[in-house]
């Protein structure tokens, strides 16, 4: 697989929207340590932790299952009165039967024998219907697709979410309240992405960014998820003048980890 084929499907494996096979083998090229498509897909992940893309595709319907019919008959009605002791008298098959009766018993055993064919009607309808109705889910998650690649394309060709830098924060040690991590970001920067270890961002329901005074600035929920070790946040650089800050995963009302930094601009 080239790196040029697999430009297109950059931001739908960032989002884990990529079917199988092709996941696999985007997978296995990039493990060969291919820089072109390791630069391509982390760009695509800033634009997915920036436009907060998620894609659900359609499920499609189970099979429709066969309809088993059984159609059992009685026991003899001469059988039953032996059991008894119930002295039984001519059988009726072998009294005279008039003509009304034969007619009755004929409609009767055609009755009988349509109520399989009725059924095995409906079922097929049933499943028809499910396999247009699979169609057109198929039909609208293909549409959707091709409008996120198209949305893609324009965001790639955005320099400005191009230009994000992704910094790397650091879990906080103990209370002490100074910032473990410096970050030094140009002027004009539109935007920043902070970088949280993934295992505690999918244990939390929401991040809170605090300033240094405890004032809540941004809140993040749901948090997005990634394959990649770190999952990125990202803050418009408006939100941001210089001074200390922290980045706090919440559960459930507690704080699962606490990530301090301090910003300059250059």
């Amino acid at each position: 697989m080239k790196c040029q084929e697999l430009k297109p499907d950059y931001m739908l494996y960032a989002i884990g929207a990529m079917e199988e096979p092709e996941r696999s083998e985007i997978r296995a090229h990039l493990d060969r340590g291919c820089e072109t498509c390791t630069a391509g897909l982390r760009e695509a992940r800033v634009l997915a932790y920036s436009m907060g893309a998620v894609l659900d595709g359609p499920e499609p319907p189970r099979e429709l299952r066969g309809r088993v019919l059984a159609i059992s008959g009685a026991g003899s009605r001469a059988q039953s009165q032996e059991r008894i002791g119930i002295s039984a008298g001519p059988s009726l098959w072998s009294r005279p039967m008039a003509a009304w009766q034969g007619w009755v018993l004929a409609a009767a055993c055609l009755a009988l024998a349509l109520v399989p064919a009725v059924l095995w009607r409906r079922a097929l309808d049933e499943s028809n219907a499910r396999q247009a109705a699979a169609a057109a889910d198929l039909v609208r998650a293909q549409r959707a697709a091709a409008s996120l690649r198209d949305r893609v394309a324009g965001l790639q060709a955005d320099a400005s979410f191009r230009a994000a830098p992704i910094v790397s924060l650091e879990l906080e040690r103990g209370n002490s309240a100074q910032a473990e991590t410096r970050l030094s970001i140009p002027r004009g920067t539109p935007a920043i992405v902070l970088a949280l270890p993934t295992d505690l961002v999918r244990q939390a329901s929401a991040a809170e960014l605090r300033d240094a005074s405890g004032n809540v600035i941004r809140t993040v929920s749901p948090l997005p998820a990634a394959d990649s070790d770190a999952t990125g946040l990202t803050i418009a650089a408006q939100l941001l003048p210089a001074g200390n800050y922290v980045v706090a995963l919440q559960a459930g009302g507690r704080t699962l980890g606490r990530f301090p930094f301090r910003l300059e601009w250059r």
